[in-house]
C-alpha cells in the first residue's frame, strides 16, 4: 500500500489533515478508501476484469466526504459494496454504497473471469451440461449443489436460475435492510429471470 499525502490512488483527494495509521496499523478508512480506489483503476482491471469500468464519485472523491460516510456506516468484518443495492452499478458513491456480511455479498458474486464459457451456474459433463448452486463457505469448506445434468446449456442455466432465485429469497429473514431486499429483487429481475 503507496502513501500519497495529495490522494489515495490519483483518485480520492485528501481534503483534509487525518492519520492514515496509528502507531503503524493502517485505520480502518483509509484501508477501505484505498482498496476501493485502486478497484477503480486500469491496472487493478487487467487481473479483476469484472472491475473494469468502476469509478468514484460524489462526496466519495474527497477524504472528508469518505470518511464521514466511512464513519456512519462502517461495520467491522463486513465489506464496502457498490452493487447490492443497485444491481449492475459501477460507481462507488455515497448513494450507492453499503456495507454488507460476506454472505450477502458473495450471494451476487459472477465469476465471470474464473468460469469460461458457460453461464453462471454451468459446467461442461460429458456429453452434457452440469447445473451446480454455490451456497459459499460452510466451516471454512466451500458447499455447492449439485443441480443435475442437462442435454443444453439453456436447460442447465434455467435450472440454476431457479434454484439461485430461491436461494437469495430463503436469506431474506435474515434481511434487516428493506432497501437490500429491493436491491436483490432487482438482481432477480435482471440476471435470473426465467424466460417464458
Amino acid at each position: 500500500m503507496k502513501y500519497n499525502k495529495t490522494s489515495i490512488n490519483g483518485i480520492m483527494k485528501f481534503d483534509i489533515d487525518i492519520p492514515t495509521a496509528v502507531n503503524g496499523t493502517v485505520e480502518p478508512w483509509y484501508r477501505a478508501a484505498y482498496d476501493m480506489t485502486l478497484r477503480c483503476m486500469p491496472k487493478f482491471w487487467a487481473k479483476c476484469p469484472t472491475y473494469q469500468g468502476c469509478s468514484v464519485g460524489g462526496e466519495f472523491l474527497n477524504v472528508s466526504g469518505f470518511k464521514k460516510w466511512f464513519d456512519a456506516n462502517y461495520v467491522k468484518g463486513w465489506q464496502l459494496d457498490k452493487d447490492i443495492l443497485f444491481p449492475g452499478n459501477k460507481m462507488y458513491h455515497e448513494l450507492f454504497c453499503i456495507y454488507a456480511q460476506q454472505w450477502l455479498n458473495n450471494l451476487l458474486t459472477d465469476c465471470g473471469a474464473s468460469r469460461g464459457l458457460y453461464p453462471i451456474g454451468v459446467s461442461r459433463h460429458g456429453a452434457g451440461f452440469q447445473a451446480q448452486l454455490s451456497r459459499g463457505r460452510i466451516n471454512g469448506k466451500r458447499v455447492s449443489d449439485n443441480l443435475g445434468k442437462y442435454a443444453t446449456v439453456e436447460e442447465a442455466a434455467q435450472v440454476y436460475r431457479w434454484h439461485k432465485t430461491l436461494h437469495i429469497r430463503s436469506k431474506y429473514p435474515l434481511i434487516q435492510d428493506p432497501r437490500i431486499i429491493k436491491g436483490l429483487e432487482s438482481y432477480i429481475e435482471l440476471n435470473l429471470s426465467i424466460a417464458a
